[in-house]
This record gives C-alpha cells, sequence and structure tokens, in this order.
C-alpha cells in the first residue's frame, strides 16, 4: 500500500471515530427509547440514502459469486455490533460504552490474522495489550459498568471488529459496490429492527 493511501486511510479512520462518537452522543440524548427502535431510525436513513445512491448511478444490486458468506458475516456482524452498542449507550455511561465499543479495530487485528492470515506483529500484539489493559483500568473502578450492560457493549465491540474483518474479505472474494453493501446492511437490519419496534 502507498504512503500516501495509508495516510488517507489512517485519516477517514480518525474521521469515522470522530462521527461515530457524535452519534452516540445524540443516540443517548434521544432519552428512554428502546434500543431496537434508535437501530430502526439509523439504519432506515442510511438505508434510503444509499438506495438513493445506487438509483442515481444505475449500480445493480448484485452479490459476486464467492461473496455471499463474507456478506452474510458482515450484515450480521454489523447488526449486532449497531444493537450491543445502542443497548450499553442506554444502560451505561457514554464514556464506558464507548471505550468497550470502540475496542473493536483491536479486535479486527485479531479476526484478520486468523481468518485473512494477515501478519500479526509485536507491535500490533503489544497494541492490544495495551488496548485492553487501558479498557480495564476506565471501566472496572466503576461498578456502574459491571454486569451484563458491560458484557454486552464488549460484543458489540468485538462483533463491530468482525464485520470491518467480512468487509475486508469482500474486497478479496469480489468487486462490490460499498453502496450496494450498505444498501444491503441496512435493509436487513432495518427489517429485523422493526419487528420488535411494531410490538412495542
Amino acid at each position: 500500500m502507498a504512503p500516501a493511501q495509508k495516510s488517507k486511510g489512517i485519516g477517514l479512520i480518525v474521521l469515522s471515530a470522530f462521527f461515530f462518537a457524535l452519534m452516540s452522543a445524540f443516540v443517548s440524548m434521544a432519552g428512554d427509547l428502546p434500543f431496537f427502535q434508535k437501530a430502526l431510525f439509523r439504519n432506515a436513513v442510511a438505508m434510503v440514502v444509499s438506495g438513493v445512491l445506487l438509483l442515481r448511478r444505475r449500480i445493480p444490486v448484485r452479490v459476486p459469486a464467492g461473496c455471499g458468506g463474507p456478506l452474510a458475516s458482515r450484515i450480521l456482524c454489523g447488526m449486532l455490533g449497531v444493537f450491543c452498542n445502542y443497548y450499553a449507550i442506554g444502560h451505561l455511561p457514554l464514556a464506558s460504552s464507548n471505550s468497550l465499543s470502540k475496542l473493536s479495530p483491536f479486535f479486527a487485528i485479531l479476526f484478520a490474522a486468523v481468518f485473512l492470515k494477515e501478519r500479526l506483529s509485536r507491535v500490533q500484539l503489544g497494541c492490544i495489550a495495551l488496548a485492553l489493559t487501558g479498557s480495564s483500568l476506565l471501566i472496572l473502578p466503576n461498578s456502574q459498568t459491571l454486569g451484563l450492560a458491560s458484557c454486552v457493549a464488549l460484543l458489540g465491540g468485538i462483533a463491530s471488529g468482525g464485520a470491518h474483518v467480512s468487509l475486508r474479505a469482500l474486497r478479496k472474494c469480489g468487486e462490490m459496490d460499498s453502496s450496494a453493501i450498505v444498501f444491503l446492511f441496512c435493509l436487513v437490519s432495518t427489517a429485523v429492527a422493526l419487528a420488535p419496534s411494531l410490538r412495542y
């Protein structure tokens, strides 16, 4: 990978983390709504936006041969990550829920080494250990963060890491437009969140 591309990628990841932090704050400010309703509105809007982009660019929604597994993994892991994150935001202090959910890049490194056979350096292992240690020092002293909610938040971080690795696997197995990936993810997750929302 060229240095310019690597720098651009790092910058986009930092920008993504900033906007995800803003989203978490807004989700917390949304009040005492069930987490699946918050996820429904978030994914429904993204589904409409990505669908409009596909229509304007006249891109068909198709899954290349061999990409079904990684796409299903991206949808399932991403959906679990969103639901767990929104549940944690409603049951934990915002800083604690974000700290656990933002462990996803470190789990992505581990999953990439296991499933994609990417090289895992000692520096990366050290960073993973440091991140897990730092999160435990932040979370454990506060008794409010112990219990089911913290486990759900951690599960969300793990699932999000799996979603990132699934995206990398999708890029390796064939060309699939990013808007189509977002659309299919949002379509499925909106349908899943709609069922309990209608019953609530």
